[in-house]
């Protein structure tokens, strides 16, 4: 049983410098961070603009910043609904929002 078992570990060993020792390929990630998305102009401009850019500019990942989104009101269900339909994935809040 012993013996089993080191040799398990032996194996294990063996993989895990064998993985260390691959060549990994570099992965780029291109990230868009939208400042301040304000009102109703700001959400339309955003609805307009982002998914062509996306594609244009190959952009991985958007953030959002939505807290004024509402007219300097938080975000609401709808525009956040908006802003995730013109593939924006990640979209905060800011401070305005407690709880």
């Amino acid at each position: 049983m012993q013996n089993k078992k080191s040799n398990q570990k032996v194996a294990f060993f063996i993989a895990y410098m064998l993985l260390l020792s691959l060549e990994m390929e570099e992965i780029h990630m291109r990230i868009l961070a939208i400042g301040d998305i304000v009102g109703e102009v700001g959400v339309k401009k955003v609805k307009e603009i982002l998914p062509n850019l996306k594609e244009s500019e190959n952009i991985d990942f958007v953030i959002a910043n939505g807290e004024n989104s509402a007219d300097g009101m938080g975000i609401t269900s709808s525009i956040f609904k908006d802003l995730l339909t013109a593939r924006c994935r990640y979209c905060n809040n800011g401070k305005s929002y407690m709880g």
